[in-house]
């Protein structure tokens, strides 16, 4: 008798779990409002940059970039190599012996800019910081200069990203990202709206 009312407590605690669980679920909004559907945001987005250049020179055992001079050997036991570049951070990607890219990032880590080995800029990365550091902003642009797409995010006090607009050239909204988070700060669920601002996806 005893292990029957054990056994019915167990599926008690089980189906009320599993209420309360459906019961969170169906708070979940299934669609956003009073989002516009393009960006209304006062930050003026240029429409395109200048990419810029850097004079790569590759030999058998070295390498030059902007003068400055590398050995392969030196990325023996690593695939990256950081180091001041005037004012700006520059990042150095090796693999297997090859060059693969570069990248400069300003020093108040507003603007990022890839390169190949080339020397050609192939891509820029150009954000907005909140007075926390916060990308607030982030624009993408494409290796002719060309702004492909943008987002604007917003934090809590935490400054935990809680919420992503995803923009497209043409400054219409593509879709919208819910962060939440538990009382530890670790992100918990993922919510994705379209540009109809309804769900689409949870994670």
């Amino acid at each position: 008798m005893k292990k029957i009312i054990a056994v019915l407590l167990m599926c008690a605690t089980l189906l009320s779990l599993f209420a309360c669980a459906k019961k969170k679920d169906d708070t979940t909004p299934k669609q956003l409002e009073d989002i516009p559907n393009a960006y209304v945001g006062d930050t003026v987005i240029a429409d395109t940059v200048k990419l810029g250049n850097l004079e790569i020179i590759i030999k058998e055992q070295t390498f030059y970039i902007d003068g400055i001079k590398f050995a392969f050997s030196d990325f023996k036991d690593t695939d990256k190599l950081s180091m001041n570049f005037g004012d700006d951070m520059l990042d150095v990607y090796v693999s297997e012996g090859k060059l693969q890219k570069c990248v400069v990032t300003s020093g108040d880590n507003t603007v990022c800019t890839e390169y190949n080995i080339q020397g050609n800029g192939v891509k820029q990365t150009k954000s907005v910081l909140d007075d926390y550091g916060n990308a607030v902003l982030v624009c993408l642009y494409d290796e002719s200069g060309k702004l492909q797409s943008f987002y604007e995010a917003s934090f809590d006090e935490r400054c935990n990203m809680i919420q992503k607009r995803e923009y497209n050239a043409s400054y219409d909204l593509i879709g919208v990202t819910v962060y939440e988070y538990d009382e530890n700060d670790k992100p918990v669920r993922e919510l994705q709206y379209g540009a109809d601002l309804k769900l689409k996806e949870v994670n």
